[in-house]
């Protein structure tokens, strides 16, 4: 991890097994992502107080050695400059008279992260930007490769992003903790990943416990555009061999989770007895195992 003045402490809060948020990760990096946090488990004490299994390490922030951008200024309100670079998150709970950002035309909560805080040009740039996304997307030349969808998004990074997302059933997907840079002179990218203790059939009071079939990012209850992506057959062809050729990498992740499991199998238990955690069946080694490998056949025979 490269030098940095902040970090985080991770508590993994919906997922007695600790291993969801960093199994995501660790299929993230098998992908061209610009950036994916990394992590060490710790066991945190303060005070003489056991207070439990952590995830210490970076947090998601326009910085070096993490989400590397033009950092813009106050000034940075025409031309080129103009042009980025923003971060953005999606986040239901977004109140903009608290925080900047936008409600987007088809109704995306849209915080800006970075410029913090934006000059009003660079706020109105951002949202016309996104605005102008969705509009191409929903159009009747959507598909268009000069004034379709892809003049606005950076498709390489959308497909890495989307089977990261797919793949674990990601709750908050496209929902909330969903990040996407704007770069100078460049297209909407998504990333990086972030946020899954809801998800890989996490089952509480907040999660079903998704089964490891059926399509959960591209349904129109996540808005219009991400399902209108996946109408273009060229799209849906390049997701399916993107995926293809992550498979191999994908499964050996998968096959791990016993070993990156063993260094906290101790730990896992003295957190759920310190903060009372209900350990169900879906928070075990082997069900993650199992539900992800279903996960990868169901998804390798139905892409494209």
């Amino acid at each position: 991890m490269t030098t940095n003045r902040d970090w985080i402490l991770l508590a993994n809060f919906y997922d007695p097994s600790h291993l969801r948020t960093e199994l995501a990760f660790d299929l993230s990096r098998q992908t061209d992502l610009s950036f994916t946090p990394t992590y060490r488990y710790v066991e945190v004490i303060l005070n003489g107080r056991y207070d439990g299994l952590y995830m210490l390490g970076e947090q998601v922030e326009v910085n070096s050695g993490r989400v590397e951008l033009d950092e813009m200024g106050p000034t940075d309100n025409s031309g080129e400059a103009l042009t980025g670079g923003y971060m953005l998150e999606f986040d239901f709970r977004l109140d903009t008279a608290v925080e900047p950002g936008f409600v987007s035309g088809e109704g995306v909560k849209v915080a800006i992260k970075e410029p913090d805080p934006p000059a009003h040009e660079q706020a109105a740039y951002i949202r016309s930007y996104f605005n102008a996304f969705e509009a191409a997307t929903l159009s009747p030349t959507f598909a268009d490769p000069v004034t379709g969808f892809r003049s606005y998004l950076d498709v390489d990074a959308f497909i890495d992003w989307y089977i990261i997302a797919e793949l674990t059933r990601q709750q908050d997907a496209a929902w909330a903790s969903t990040f996407l840079t704007k770069p100078r002179n460049g297209k909407l990218t998504f990333g990086p990943v972030w946020d899954f203790d809801l998800s890989m059939g996490t089952k509480n009071e907040h999660s079903p416990g998704w089964p490891a079939t059926g399509w959960w990012i591209n349904l129109p209850v996540f808005g219009k555009w991400i399902p209108r992506l996946f109408e273009d057959p060229a799209l849906r062809a390049q997701t399916a061999a993107r995926f293809a050729e992550l498979r191999p990498a994908l499964e050996t992740v998968v096959a791990q989770i016993p070993k990156t499991a063993e260094p906290i199998s101790t730990a896992r238990l003295m957190d759920a007895g310190r903060w009372k955690r209900t350990v169900t069946s879906n928070d075990k080694d082997a069900f993650l195992v199992n539900w992800l490998t279903d996960r990868i056949n169901w998804m390798s025979g139905r892409l494209g």
